[in-house]
């Protein structure tokens, strides 16, 4: 697993997402187009958990 470059990384099994680097997520919302503002409150929840 990569280390996140935001922080320390998330060990594996704490969450499905927690294997996937933050980048790749924003890609995928935004190929989905997704609102920039859900975008960012997925981010937020995202890094709290």
């Amino acid at each position: 697993m990569v280390p996140n470059q935001l922080g320390p990384s998330v060990p594996e099994g704490i969450s499905p997402l927690g294997e996937l680097p933050i980048e790749i997520l924003i890609t995928i919302m935004e190929s989905l187009d997704i609102p920039s503002t859900i975008r960012l409150s997925m981010v937020r929840l995202y890094r709290a958990s």
